[in-house]
């Protein structure tokens, strides 16, 4: 949804995809609009100056979406969007903030999990949220499972989030 929005998109930050075709459809839909393919950590307060530099080459974009990626987004690089820069997070916010929630939530036995979407600020998962959903977690699931759970959910979550983007 977020590739075919009334927003730019120039450039995606992603993590390492698995063997999901949703996963390859994503990219490959992303890669035929021209968008640039960055990993997490470019847009990290440890960026290297290559990579800042060509993020900062881009120039200003609409939205900033980080999805589904464990890597802090700098200050610098939400600065770069005009309309906001957002979070889809694999919990249901506030359980579960920071890195690896799929391990938490198996851990502790919850028998509900989600996805909550927010506005990035400089402290992990703590802006304001802009939609939850929220899912039963099966009692004989992996933390491999729940990932492949909300890996298939976000894009829908990314929809409302871009939406609500002025």
């Amino acid at each position: 949804a977020i590739l075919h929005s009334r927003h730019s998109l120039l450039a995606l930050a992603t993590g390492p995809c698995g063997d999901d075709e949703h996963d390859h459809e994503f990219l490959a839909i992303a890669s035929a609009r021209g968008v640039l393919l960055l990993p997490p950590g470019a847009l990290s307060k440890q960026a290297s100056a290559a990579s800042r530099s060509r993020v900062f080459g881009l120039g200003r974009v609409d939205v900033l979406l980080s999805f589904l990626v464990d890597v802090r987004i700098a200050a610098w690089a939400c600065s770069l969007a005009r309309h906001g820069a957002y979070n889809i997070h694999p919990s249901f916010l506030p359980r579960h903030r920071g890195h690896n929630p799929f391990f938490w939530s198996i851990w502790c036995g919850d028998a509900t999990g989600g996805l909550s979407a927010h506005v990035l600020t400089e402290r992990f998962d703590s802006g304001d949220l802009v939609r939850q959903e929220a899912f039963a977690i099966p009692s004989d699931c992996t933390a491999g499972q729940l990932w492949q759970c909300c890996h298939t959910r976000a894009p829908a979550a990314s929809r409302t989030t871009h939406a609500a983007a002025p």
